[in-house]
């Protein structure tokens, strides 16, 4: 009994050592690969980019950039849900994640279940613009001009089932008006249909609209978040306009695929909140109007979580169909 005890002590020492070894190892010892779900030059893409550049310098190893587009955005995070939870398949992605599942008959993963959430990396509010010539100086004339054409005036967003949808959606329950989306393959041709007048409004981004709204060919009437945008604080946000609790915010976030041990969650956590606190590094997320925000992996969580339940019950009522 004596030998049983003493192999059994020794065979826990050595599991425990082992334990400690794997815990000690060190992260990355090799090129980590960060998969972004929608191509090239898009907000997700840039961000991404950004980021990555700073955590290669901060971890010693390249973090080399994959766009996988397609689905929505969907192939790509069932490759990041499919990977290797080593640490070394990262995926940046924006709240695709949480709207593909309600909006797609088989999305193919789960965002709660899925993921190991890192943290929330940059946001930016929903711009509502209009097309020069429609009589709306502001988003209450916008809402008045609506009503009184009853259901004839159209808009537009990054495509059916975008955030930019989505808060187009949320604008038209709230304040009781109708508008018909006109569906696109993207911000880009959404954007170029506004300003050429094919189209009367547009939720869309600070960055689509500002630059229309300076040529004069649209006018930016208003931002969706809580407080007015600091990289255009010079247009209200629909709250100060009336409409309560309209706060509809796009984010990008980092996750890594579920069951990626904790130490290495932890470690990427940290260093996405010391780069996000750079200075150089905010100011090129602010020339892509981008606001850095970072926090805990259980603050991502709970977002996921929240909006998740959110979107679905959006999708579920509005009756919103994949184009």
């Amino acid at each position: 009994m004596r030998i049983i005890r003493t192999v059994s002590v020794l065979i826990g020492a050595a599991l425990a050592a082992a334990s400690m070894h794997t815990v000690a190892q060190p992260y990355p010892v090799k090129p980590v690969h960060v998969i972004v779900p929608f191509p090239a030059g898009g907000g997700n893409d840039v961000t991404a980019r950004l980021l990555g550049a700073k955590l290669a310098e901060a971890m010693g190893q390249p973090f080399l950039i994959e766009n996988r587009p397609g689905a929505g955005g969907s192939i790509g995070i069932q490759a990041a849900a499919k990977a290797n939870p080593d640490g070394y398949t990262l995926l940046v992605v924006p709240q695709n994640l949480v709207i593909n599942p309600s909006l797609m008959e088989r999305a193919g993963f789960d965002p709660v279940r899925d993921f190991s959430p890192i943290a929330v990396l940059v946001d930016s509010p929903v711009m509502i613009g209009v097309h020069a010539a429609v009589p709306a100086t502001s988003l209450n004339e916008l809402i008045a001009h609506a009503k009184a054409v009853g259901g004839k005036l159209n808009y537009t967003s990054c495509g059916t089932g975008s955030p930019q949808h989505l808060a187009g959606e949320v604008m038209k329950s709230l304040v009781g008006i109708a508008m018909q989306h006109i569906p696109y393959g993207g911000c880009a041709p959404a954007v170029a249909d506004v300003a050429a007048g094919r189209v009367e409004v547009l939720f869309a981004t600070i960055s689509h609209i500002v630059p229309h709204h300076k040529a004069g060919r649209m006018r930016g009437l208003a931002t969706t978040g809580l407080i007015r945008s600091p990289l255009a604080p010079e247009f209200p946000t629909a709250i100060e306009a009336g409409i309560a609790g309209f706060d509809f915010n796009v984010w990008f976030g980092l996750l890594a695929p579920a069951k990626t041990p904790r130490e290495i969650v932890l470690k990427l956590n940290a260093e996405v909140n010391r780069a996000l606190t750079d200075g150089a590094v905010k100011a090129q997320f602010e020339k892509q109007n981008l606001v850095p925000r970072g926090g805990t992996p259980e603050d991502f969580a709970k977002v996921i979580e929240g909006e998740f339940t959110r979107f679905a019950k959006l999708i579920r009522d509005v009756g919103i169909k994949p184009d």
